[in-house]
């Protein structure tokens, strides 16, 4: 994903945008841990490791529409 923001983000921009990645992505895996781990209590590995998948896709697919805005 760096590489991709690397690539896509003007140099301009491309430390804040990679700033505010790493720490959404610091942040963001501090809460989700559990919040996962009770999802596959009550649904099982295979559908939340799907779900989450597809969760990624949407988002990279997102942004690859808003690359343009950034």
């Amino acid at each position: 994903m760096e590489s991709f923001i690397a690539d896509v983000v003007p140099i301009g921009r491309r430390t804040t945008v990679l700033g505010i990645y790493f720490f959404v992505g610091q942040e963001v895996v501090g809460v989700a841990t559990p919040i996962v781990g009770h999802f596959i209590d009550i649904y099982g590995l295979d559908a939340v490791l799907t779900g989450l998948a597809l969760g990624l896709c949407v988002v990279a697919a997102v942004g690859l529409l808003i690359r343009k805005y950034i």
